[in-house]
């Protein structure tokens, strides 16, 4: 099993037991023949990851779970915000100090667009990784200023919001 594969487990409300139905592959898929009412579990290999379904789909219809094991980001600008546009960057560090310094010099790479005062943009990122935010033109491509620095401290699967400019 690699690295971003999960098991999935068929919970016996019964037996209060697990039963694996199998890894799935990072980008996979798995097909379960089940019935409404039944729930499932899905794991990482260290089962540091869990989350939980519950099948409500009715007899001769489908379900689909999607497993997300990242972490959901918010990015909001205000609608009295100071900066009429930011624009967020994923910096790379290289492992230096974990605090962010506006003088010295990362490995930037942008993230979705320039995000309008009183608008959000939605993505997904990893625990620890780190953002920084700068006032920008509406097109996204001249940074002017550092206005704010963020960290994910979230766990996987669960959400975090960042807000900037208020």
């Amino acid at each position: 099993e690699g690295s971003g594969d999960i098991e999935v487990f068929w919970l016996n409300d019964e037996t209060k037991d697990g039963y694996s139905n199998g890894w799935v592959k990072m980008n996979h898929r798995l097909k379960v023949n089940t019935q409404t009412g039944h729930r499932f579990a899905v794991y990482n290999k260290d089962r540091s990851f869990r989350m939980d379904f519950n099948v409500t789909a009715q007899t001769g219809h489908s379900q689909l779970f999607v497993i997300q094991n990242r972490v959901e980001i918010t990015l909001q600008n205000p609608k009295n915000s100071k900066h009429p546009f930011v624009q967020l960057y994923w910096i790379n560090n290289n492992n230096k100090d974990s605090n962010i310094k506006k003088d010295e010099e990362y490995e930037h790479h942008q993230i979705g667009i320039a995000v309008k005062a009183g608008e959000s943009f939605h993505f997904y990122a990893e625990p620890n990784h780190k953002f920084v935010a700068y006032r920008t033109t509406e097109d996204g491509k001249h940074p002017e200023s550092m206005v704010g620095d963020f960290s994910v401290t979230s766990s996987h699967g669960e959400t975090q919001v960042f807000t900037v400019g208020g």
